[in-house]
C-alpha cells in the first residue's frame, strides 16, 4: 500500500480534492456526500442540488481531518448531515451520517468519489471490470469495495456494512460519466420492495403516489428500476434523469443514517502483486 501522506480540503465545501502518496499526486474530480429524495437532493461539493436550500455549513479544515455539519432542507425534508474525512495509518477514512431533524422523505444518502479516466482508466469489483467510455453506464449491486485503476496507481475504497441505516439498503457503484471522470458510490437506496411512498418525476415535473396510488403498481415502477437501479443499469442507454419511478421511506424525526468508508492508494506494480 502507497500511504497517503497529506490530503488537501476545501475549507468552503469540507470535500478532499487532492490526495498525495509518494508514487504521486491524486486529483479528485468528486467528494463529499449527497442527500435526497427524487422531490430534491443536495450535493456537498456543489453546495447547491435540486429544490435544495442549506440552511447552516460549518468545516473545520486541519491538516490530517476535515470535519463538516450542514442542515439542507429538501421538499417533505430537513436533514443534518456530519462527515468527517481524516487520514489513519496511510489510508483516507470517511465518515457521514445523515439525521431527520424533522418527519421526512428519505431516497438515498451518498459517498461520493470521482476522478479522471485519463489518470485511472478502469473501474469495477472482482471480475466485474469496465473501462471508461464516456457513456454514463451504472454498475451498482450489493458490494463493499470498488477498485479504480490507471497506468500507475489503484485506488481501492471499501464501506462498512455494519452502520446503521434503517430501512435503506447498502449497495456500491461506479459510472462512467460523459465528461470524462468516473464517479463512484457508497450508497443507502430505498429498495424495490420496501417503500412507503413512490415519486414519479419527468424531467422537471414531479407526481408522488399520494396524490396518484397507481405510481405504486409494481408492473409500473418495475421497468424504469430495472433501468435506473437494478439489473438493466449495465446497458449503454439509460432513462435516468429524463424519467424516474423511485420509492422513499418516511423517517421519524432523530433516525440516523451512516456511511463509512476506508480508501487506500497502491502501485500498480504493487495492486498486482
Amino acid at each position: 500500500m502507497e500511504k497517503i501522506k497529506r490530503f488537501f480540503g476545501d475549507p468552503e465545501t469540507g470535500t478532499i480534492s487532492r490526495l498525495e502518496t509518494a508514487a504521486g499526486q491524486v486529483e479528485l474530480t468528486a467528494g463529499g456526500t449527497e442527500i435526497g429524495n427524487w422531490l430534491g437532493f443536495c450535493n456537498q461539493k456543489e453546495l447547491k442540488g435540486v429544490q435544495a436550500d442549506i440552511q447552516e455549513i460549518d468545516v473545520s479544515c486541519e491538516p490530517d481531518e476535515v470535519a463538516t455539519r450542514y442542515v439542507v432542507d429538501l421538499p417533505e425534508a430537513t436533514f443534518q448531515v456530519c462527515v468527517s474525512e481524516r487520514l489513519e495509518n496511510g489510508a483516507w477514512l470517511r465518515r457521514a451520517s445523515a439525521i431527520a431533524l424533522r418527519p421526512s422523505w428519505m431516497g438515498d444518502f451518498v459517498l461520493r468519489l470521482g476522478v479522471k479516466s485519463t489518470d485511472f482508466q478502469t473501474a469495477g469489483h472482482g471480475k466485474r471490470r469496465s473501462r471508461h467510455r464516456n457513456r454514463n453506464t451504472y454498475h451498482q449491486s450489493h458490494i463493499d469495495t470498488v477498485e479504480i485503476m490507471g497506468d500507475r496507481l489503484l485506488l481501492r475504497t471499501t464501506q462498512r456494512s455494519d452502520l446503521e441505516s434503517g430501512r435503506l439498503e447498502r449497495v456500491s457503484y461506479w459510472r462512467d460519466q460523459r465528461d470524462g471522470q468516473w464517479i463512484q458510490h457508497h450508497r443507502l437506496i430505498v429498495g424495490e420492495d420496501d417503500f412507503d411512498q413512490v415519486v414519479f418525476r419527468v424531467r422537471n415535473s414531479v407526481i408522488d403516489s399520494r396524490g396518484s396510488p397507481w405510481l405504486r403498481n409494481r408492473i409500473f415502477r418495475a421497468p424504469f428500476w430495472a433501468f435506473n437501479e437494478n439489473v438493466l443499469s449495465h446497458l449503454r442507454f439509460r432513462v435516468l434523469p429524463t424519467i424516474q419511478a423511485q420509492g422513499v421511506v418516511c423517517v421519524a424525526e432523530g433516525d440516523t443514517f451512516e456511511l463509512e468508508s476506508r480508501v487506500t492508494v497502491e502501485s500498480l506494480g504493487e495492486a498486482n502483486g
